[in-house]
């Protein structure tokens, strides 16, 4: 709570400031293991839990240095205590650590975010997109501007270490 209520609020207001805006939005992973904190410091905040394909982050973030050697944060990220993985964490693979962050971290947000919506969707489905997002956060986006957005692609993955999912293991489906 303090990391939150000394220095992301007020780097949100200094980013906002001395702009006027309606709506404020930020997609920051960093933020998702804050989600409860965050919608008991801002109850007004419309705060959603966006999802994107298992398969495909984990493709994604196997081709990152999350848990790999250089990695300063992987000693901060590990199941508590109550978790059934914590005793096998010392023994679990890079992959198996990154399958368990991200169905812990969805769980996580599931529990605390109502407003579930799925990445994919919101680029092949305009009403989709209309009834979780616009109507969510009361804003206005026609669907030509939709349209034009959802076929730019703004970050991607140069090189991927690890194949598409139809070509994993059965172990690495496994896991996931």
């Amino acid at each position: 709570m303090r990391y939150l209520k000394d220095y992301r609020l007020y780097e949100i207001y200094f980013r906002m400031n001395p702009h006027i805006f309606k709506t404020y939005g930020e997609i920051n992973p960093f933020l998702r293991r804050h989600c409860k904190t965050l919608k008991e410091l801002m109850p007004q905040a419309r705060i959603f839990h966006l999802i994107r394909n298992g398969k495909d982050v984990l493709r994604s973030l196997m081709s990152r240095e999350l848990f790999a050697f250089n990695d300063p944060m992987a000693q901060y990220i590990h199941p508590s205590t109550g978790d059934p993985y914590n005793n096998l964490w010392g023994e679990m693979t890079r992959f198996e650590k990154l399958c368990w962050m991200w169905s812990a971290d969805n769980r996580m947000m599931r529990e605390h975010l109502q407003h579930t919506i799925k990445f994919e969707l919101l680029l092949n489905d305009y009403d989709y997109f209309k009834t979780k997002i616009i109507d969510f956060l009361e804003i206005s986006i026609d669907v030509d501007t939709w349209n034009k957005c959802v076929t730019v692609v703004k970050i991607h993955t140069p090189k991927y270490r690890m194949p598409a999912y139809d070509n994993w293991s059965k172990q690495q489906k496994y896991k996931l």
